[in-house]
């Protein structure tokens, strides 16, 4: 019950995205939100001691609720829901494995901050040219887009994210060729997913054979 229990707080910080605005509850504002703190509320998972399977997986499945609540109560529909999830549920898994390295060669739950900090500013990296003053050069444009944990699951969403303003007037948007494979389709999502969610089981099984092998001493 506890660990149930437990789970609930990194969650509730991926479902104050549900909270209305302006337009009321916003689905493309969810998914923007979720893309910003997933990686914090692995790591937050991980501080506090949640298993991998079910209880980070359960954050997950929170946030995949929250989603449909938001399709279905807002007016603004994204062509791939499930593709926008599988990314944030990466995000997840990426917050969560940061977290047992920070636990394993730092202590303390300083990883939920320095996670925290990291995925904003790499999520809102394409828009820097707007507090610049003028538009990103293409080098570094490109970059920003392929590094952001935003521009990810939107596009991964089917969001025309080069359209949007943040973006569209702070990056340079004629980049030469595909500048993302987010984008297309639902393989580049699927995989993140399974390769994210590997890596994270295969640390938590090496962490519980070490300590087995320590003989169960904290």
């Amino acid at each position: 019950m506890k660990p149930l229990l437990l789970l609930l707080a990194p969650a509730s910080l991926g479902c104050l995205g549900l909270l209305p605005g302006p337009r009321g509850c916003d689905l493309l504002a969810l998914l923007v939100w979720l893309a910003l703190v997933a990686p914090a509320c692995g790591a937050w998972a991980r501080c506090l001691g949640l298993r991998l399977w079910p209880h980070t997986l359960g954050i997950v499945g929170c946030f995949g609720f929250a989603l449909a609540m938001a399709g279905a109560l807002g007016e603004r529909l994204v062509p791939s829901l499930a593709g926008g999830l599988c990314v944030v549920a990466g995000l997840v898994a990426v917050g969560w494995v940061f977290g047992g390295w920070w636990e394993r060669w730092r202590g303390g739950a300083g990883a939920v901050l320095v996670v925290g900090l990291g995925s904003i500013v790499l999520g809102l990296a394409p828009s820097a040219g707007l507090l610049l003053g003028r538009p990103l050069e293409a080098d570094w444009a490109a970059w920003t887009l392929q590094a952001s944990p935003l521009v990810a699951t939107l596009a991964a969403a089917g969001v025309d994210v080069l359209r949007h303003p943040l973006v569209y007037d702070s990056a340079t948007t004629s980049l030469s060729g595909p500048w993302s494979s987010w984008a297309e389709g639902s393989l580049a999502p699927a995989v993140a997913f399974v390769g994210t969610w590997s890596l994270a089981w295969w640390q938590e099984r090496r962490a519980r054979v070490a300590w087995f092998a320590s003989g169960g001493i904290a």
